[in-house]
């Protein structure tokens, strides 16, 4: 190795040792310290840790071949997701511009142009002051990433990206579960329609019996009038349970992106509430809150504000590139290819911040703080989770257990108007107290219908509250109501 390059070379090192040691020094400790991250089981003793399965299409739970139809059309389609998906796109950008800075950059420079010297400025005498001038090059350039700030920066951009996609399954959860809640209140308002019309045709017999023992003489006037007020009524109920089914059957269509006359076309509603319950674990796992898509975008929130933390922290120390050209320059066109025209130089680059007037420090402590924020968010949300949860199972339960009372109310009103019509038969009854025991089996029935709603509802919010539709296959038992180690006295911290 040459002298002269050993000798440069010591120089260099004596140079920059000291600026490294300088720099290292320089790097201040944290002046807000890190929240503590803390997990499920510190905040919610009452979890189970068994492991439950995913299950993506959850709301093939309900049996309804048409609900499933429309929540693959209203998640592939709709505009609402636009947004989130331009969210991700976003972020794959910004994570390959922050991949595309460790990769050696090799460029092209070009320039031709007509100008005049100064002849008081770099000027050889005899020389013509008007001359055409010619620059090509090409340009290299490498940031070597000796302290890896640059792949902190890349980190903390797949993490941004990876929330963006959680972002993105947040969303859909909701749009689902806002078609869901649709589609069942359409399924209980077409019920309801039904009762409706059944109750009509009971109205208008009694009124035909009424109005035969008036025109008879047994009844008087107002006997005959209270039933065409109740007939009359009917009519306006069953007129009140038609709009509000195509009211249902508009939402449900401006959810699929179509016009109202495509939902008046929908198919009457055939969901399976106990299908549905059955797909439900009958103890909440930990790991299904925190697999919640909102949990997971604040926590890769997290993790990206820490990788940028690192990256901020960096700054203070000297960065190093390599940069070159190589190529022609010339006054004159025609000899701006000659050997003599050729250019060439490499070598490294070094820059040390001495002073930025706070900028390092100030971006520093804006990175704490946005770390401390997104670990404050993510614990916020996260006891939002465990309160949605617990109410969740709370009024799952309720409802269950009003639905289980209401059934069996409703089969005896059952089997007392099924023996009533034996008794018809036999001459014991007459039509109108057979017609006035189905009026009171019809009420029933639509008690029923409110009861099955309610527990569609409570399962469509312990859906969204537990992150989308999971279930624990060796728990399928049909004979047995949900229950929860989370029950409605357990307490959240």
């Amino acid at each position: 190795m040459p002298l002269q390059l050993i000798k440069t070379i010591k120089k260099v090192l004596c140079l920059v040792i000291p600026l490294l040691v300088l720099g290292c020094a320089a790097i201040p400790k944290e002046r807000l310290p890190e929240t503590a991250l803390k997990n499920l089981n510190e905040l919610e003793k009452n979890l189970s840790n068994d492991v439950a399965q995913v299950q993506e299409n959850s709301w093939d739970n309900f049996g309804d071949p048409q609900l499933s139809t429309l929540m693959v059309k209203v998640i592939t389609t709709s505009p609402s997701l636009e947004t989130a998906q331009a969210r991700i796109h976003s972020a794959q950008s910004i994570a390959n511009a922050s991949r595309a800075i460790l990769i050696p950059q090799v460029g092209f420079t070009g320039q031709v142009a007509r100008q005049q010297l100064s002849q008081n400025y770099l000027y050889v005498p005899g020389m013509d002051p008007f001359t055409n001038y010619g620059y090509t090059v090409g340009t290299f350039a490498w940031n070597l990433d000796l302290w890896g700030k640059q792949k902190q920066m890349l980190k903390g951009a797949n993490y941004r990206l990876m929330s963006a996609q959680a972002q993105f399954r947040m969303a859909r959860l909701n749009l689902g579960a806002t078609l869901a809640s649709a589609y069942s209140e359409y399924d209980h308002a077409y019920k309801v329609y039904e009762l409706v019309k059944k109750d009509l045709n009971l109205k208008e017999q009694l009124f035909n019996i009424t109005n035969a023992r008036y025109q008879a003489g047994t009844l008087d006037r107002v006997a005959l009038d209270q039933m065409q007020i109740e007939r009359k009524m009917a009519v306006v109920h069953l007129s009140q349970a038609l709009t509000l089914v195509k009211q249902y059957q508009h939402q449900i269509a401006a959810l699929a992106g179509e016009g109202p006359s495509w939902g008046e076309r929908l198919n009457a509603p055939h969901m399976d509430l106990e299908r549905a319950i059955n797909n439900f674990p009958s103890e909440i796992p930990s790991d299904l809150i925190a697999r919640r898509p909102d949990l997971q975008a604040l926590l890769q929130n997290i993790l990206a504000s820490k990788a940028e933390l690192s990256a901020a922290k960096l700054d203070y120390l000297p960065s190093f590139d390599i940069q070159g050209n190589v190529g022609f320059q010339s006054f004159g066109l025609d000899r701006l290819i000659d050997s003599s025209s050729r250019l060439f130089s490499i070598g490294p680059v070094l820059n040390l911040p001495i002073f930025d007037g706070g900028r390092i420090d100030a971006n520093h402590l804006s990175k704490e703080a946005s770390r401390n924020q997104a670990i404050a968010e993510y614990h916020e949300t996260l006891l939002q989770a465990l309160r949605q949860t617990a109410d969740g199972v709370v009024s799952f339960r309720s409802s269950q257990e009003e639905l289980k009372k209401i059934s069996q109310a409703t089969k005896i009103a059952e089997r007392v108007f099924n023996a009533s019509q034996s008794r018809k038969k036999s001459g014991m009854l007459s039509q109108e107290q057979l017609d006035l025991l189905e009026a009171n089996l019809l009420r029933q029935q639509q008690v029923l219908a409110d009861g099955q709603f309610r527990v569609y509802s409570a399962l469509i919010g312990l859906g969204i509250a537990l992150g989308g539709g999971y279930y624990a296959p060796e728990q399928k038992n049909t004979d047995r109501p949900i229950s929860s180690s989370l029950s409605s006295n357990s307490k959240i911290q």
